[in-house]
């Protein structure tokens, strides 16, 4: 009897009740809820530095991309033949001259010599350009109202012509799918390259990485040659335009471009009319990664509506660089001969 009572009160003391099993449930989870949280604060304070160090790499890289391409400008750089006239011509009037003395008298010889010069100078004139000091009109439009290479955009949108000797593998024309809606770039040494930010769409350039249904948006740049940009603008292929290009960076929420002329800044430029800029002042705008991570800011947003405050909750920074034109300084404004049907170069922007 006594061993009977014995086994029962230590199988008691084994076993666990109902309540005691519920509160080392609760413990546990709790604990386990707590050790995820540490977890996760580690971790998004350990990988947050690497986030923002890497994401301020890819703004330098984009910022040193641009500036290249703005330093590779093409530029029309007329010849100015007034001083090449006056060697060429003085000789001959003084030769004219001496001939014109030895053949009967000084008068006559200078007459006839000052005739010789006057039927050759519209010649020599019309190869230097206008016939105002020899120089003809930077960017003058042709006949065929082609407008002249430069640099074009708005504050949102840059577009400007390059001047670079391709790469070996560029000597090979791109194999583009008929069904891409793409334009097919062709090797040349003159390209026409434009930057914007595209909105989440599915009707632009795509980004090869992204897995999203509703479309790629982020920084993008077209690079393609110029009498075929020049060909669908004139044609209307705006669609085929826009499909065309890449995808650089999907973290960049907006670009802004500046222009400075000498004397002030603006937010437009059209090099028919103005030349070259001195300089172009480049802000692009990205999210702070850790905070993307559950308040994200969609590409194209216009953050001109957004007050200070709300721009700072969402972690936007802004990253800018001043790049200056070389020579652009030294270059006169253009003068468009009027009533040429010249194109603003705007079309490919869609304005």
């Amino acid at each position: 009897m006594e061993r009977h009572r014995m086994n029962l009160i230590l199988v008691s003391r084994r076993a666990f009740s109902l309540l005691e099993l519920i509160l080392a449930l609760a413990l546990t989870a709790l604990v386990s809820v707590l050790l995820g949280q540490l977890m996760q604060t580690y971790i998004s304070q350990s990988t947050g530095p690497v986030e923002r160090t890497m994401q301020a790499q890819e703004a330098r890289k984009i910022l040193t991309m641009i500036g290249d391409d703005l330093r590779g400008v093409v530029r029309i750089q007329t010849f100015d033949a007034a001083g090449l006239t006056q060697i060429l011509m003085g000789p001959q009037q003084g030769g004219g001259q001496q001939s014109g003395g030895q053949q009967g008298g000084a008068q006559q010889g200078g007459a006839q010599g000052g005739q010789q010069p006057a039927m050759q100078q519209p010649a020599v004139a019309s190869t230097g350009g206008s016939s105002m000091g020899g120089q003809a009109s930077a960017g003058q439009s042709t006949e065929s109202g082609e407008y002249p290479p430069g640099i074009y955009g708005t504050s949102t949108n840059l577009e400007l012509d390059i001047s670079r000797i391709p790469r070996p593998d560029q000597y090979f024309v791109e194999s583009v799918g008929a069904m891409s809606g793409k334009l097919v770039d062709v090797p040349s040494d003159t390209k026409n390259v434009s930057y914007f930010v595209q909105s989440m769409t599915t009707m632009g350039v795509n980004d090869p990485l992204s897995t999203a249904t509703n479309g790629s948006g982020g920084l993008v740049r077209r690079q393609i040659d110029r009498a075929i940009s020049k060909w669908a603008n004139a044609q209307g292929q705006v669609e085929q335009l826009n499909r065309t290009g890449e995808m650089i960076s999907t973290s960049v929420i907006s670009i802004e471009f500046a222009y400075y002329n000498g004397v002030q800044w603006s937010y437009s430029w059209d090099s028919s009319v103005e030349g070259l800029p001195w300089a172009i002042e480049i802000t692009i705008a990205m999210q702070d990664p850790v905070v993307a991570r559950d308040n994200p800011v969609l590409p194209g947003t216009d953050l001109t509506t957004m007050d200070a405050n709300s721009i700072a909750e969402l972690g936007i920074q802004t990253y800018s660089s001043t790049i200056a034109i070389p020579g652009a300084s030294l270059l006169a404004a253009p003068q468009p001969t009027q009533g040429a049907e010249a194109d603003s170069g705007m079309g490919s922007l869609g304005l």
